[in-house]
Parts: C-alpha cells; structure tokens; sequence
C-alpha cells in the first residue's frame, strides 16, 4: 500500500471505532435494563406491602376470634342463667335478655369483621402470590438482558482493541512528518482524508486542477486539497 492507503484505511478504521464507541455508549445507558429494574423495584415495593398487609390482617383476624371466643362463652354463662329456672325477678330476666341480645349483636359484628378481614386475605394471598410471579420473570428477563449486554460490550471491546492495533501498525510504516500532518488535521476537520470523484474532492466538493488529479492518481505522494487542505485520496475502479 502507498501512503494515501494507509491513511485511508487508518481513516477507515477510526470511523469504525467511533461507531462502535457511539454503540458502546448506547449499551452503557441501557434504557431496557433501566425500565426492568424500575419494574422490579415496583414489584419488590408490592411485595413487601402485601407481606406487611397480610401479617396485619392475619393479627387482627387471630386477636377478634380470641374475642370472639370470649363473647360465646358469655352468651353461652348468660343463656346458662337465663333458662335456668333460679330466676323469677322480672327485672333481672329483662336485663339478662339485653345482654344476651347486646353479646349477640357484637358477635355478628365480629364474624362480620373476620369475614371481611378473610375476604382480604383471600384477595391479598393472590396479589402477593402473581406479585412474586411477575417478579421472578422479570428478574430472569433482567438477568438474561445484563448478560446479553455484557456479552455485547466485550466484543466490542475486543473489536475496538483490533482496530487499535492496526492502527497502530498501520502508523508505525508512515514518516511521523506525514502522521503528524494527519493528527493535525483531525483536529481541525472530521474528516482529515477525502476521495476524489469525477476530479473534485469529496471533502469540500470542489474541483481539483487537474495537474493536482494527476498527482493523486500516481499515488507517489501525499496530496492535499488547494480548497480545503484535506489528504486526497484516489481509488482506481476496478469495474
């Protein structure tokens, strides 16, 4: 390879190692494993409340059916004297009426509560229980997408790593006076080397004189562009 080649294919690969970079950064910021993981955060939030509610419930359904148990053995004590036979005062067997009567409406109201409380149970067991589910198949999703990822940034990692390589292989044939006028010019332009096309340069889109054509179709020596001072370089069509 001549000069210009070289430059063109050390061109040539840094372009490559940009867009692999662009991609690197674009694996890097990975807006699926974001959106997973607020998702399972979200999951994680659910669970653990219907943990929490479901062992509140659980308390409270435990402490009214000790209640509970309580209130029929009372209306049990209370039926026990009131059919007993041992009282004939009207105003007691009115009074023991009452409470027997004021001991079964709590008692509704209790079985009431349980049942409620059951019902939610019920319903929480199944939020809890489709909660987890979800969770488990998006933290597998996750889990699978993070190695995938990581799988993708190594090999580009290993992709960038070759290129440098050549690059530096290629370099290491240039004169550092016709490397360092390549660096500068990279600094200044994105693209420091253009094809010539239907004897214009493909950089600025002007037309070369045609004695400057013919110096970079030789391909002896380094050419710049009179316009726009890129490296000309020209590829012969081998159609």
């Amino acid at each position: 390879m001549d000069t210009t080649q070289i430059l063109w294919k050390i061109y040539e690969y840094e372009k490559e190692i940009e867009k692999l970079k662009n991609r690197k950064e674009f694996l890097e910021a990975n807006k699926n494993l974001e959106e997973l993981s607020e998702g399972l955060n979200e999951k994680k939030y659910d669970i653990t409340n219907f943990k929490t509610q479901l062992e509140v419930d659980n308390m409270k359904i435990k402490r009214l059916n000790h209640k509970l148990k309580e209130i029929n053995f009372q209306i049990k004590d209370t039926n026990s004297r009131l059919y007993s036979g041992d009282i004939s005062n009207v105003k007691k067997l009115t009074k023991l009426q009452k409470e027997e009567a004021d001991l079964k409406q709590e008692k509704e109201k209790l079985e009431n509560e349980i049942l409620e409380l059951m019902e939610n149970v019920e319903t929480n067991t199944k939020d809890l229980y489709n909660s987890e589910k979800t969770y488990e198949q998006l933290e597998t999703k996750y889990k699978n997408s993070e190695k995938d990822n990581i799988n993708k940034l190594n090999d580009i990692k290993e992709q960038i790593k070759e290129l440098e390589n050549k690059i530096e292989e290629l370099k290491s044939s240039l004169e550092d006076e016709i490397l360092s006028k390549y660096e500068t010019l990279k600094t200044k332009k994105s693209k420091p080397i253009s094809k010539l096309d239907d004897d214009k340069c493909t950089g600025c889109h002007m037309s070369i004189a045609s004695i400057v054509v013919s110096k970079v179709k030789k391909g002896k020596e380094v050419v710049y562009c009179d316009n726009c001072g890129r490296i000309l370089y020209y590829e012969e069509d081998n159609n």
